[in-house]
């Protein structure tokens, strides 16, 4: 993942937790309409082989952090009495 499209993703998740906090209000709504073709989008992705590349080459990016954000949330259950 570029610098570029790393801050823009962080971007939009402030930007997601400013809205959910009430904050702001969201740039667009997506509606029934606009779900339907977005729906139909990733349903043809589904058969896209060079999304089905580009998805496993991502995953593999983030592997490595997701096994450590996983154990970290663990050890804090288990520190908070969640987990055994």
């Amino acid at each position: 993942m570029t610098d570029e499209l790393f801050d823009e993703l962080v971007q939009s998740v402030r930007e997601g937790g400013a809205i959910l906090r009430g904050e702001i209000e969201p740039s667009r709504i997506v509606t029934p309409s606009i779900r339907d073709e977005i729906d139909k989008q990733f349903a043809a992705m589904a058969n896209d082989e060079s999304y089905r590349i580009l998805n496993e080459s991502i995953a593999e990016e983030f592997a490595e952090s997701d096994w450590d954000v996983l154990e970290l949330t663990e050890a804090q259950d288990k520190a908070d009495g969640g987990l055994d």
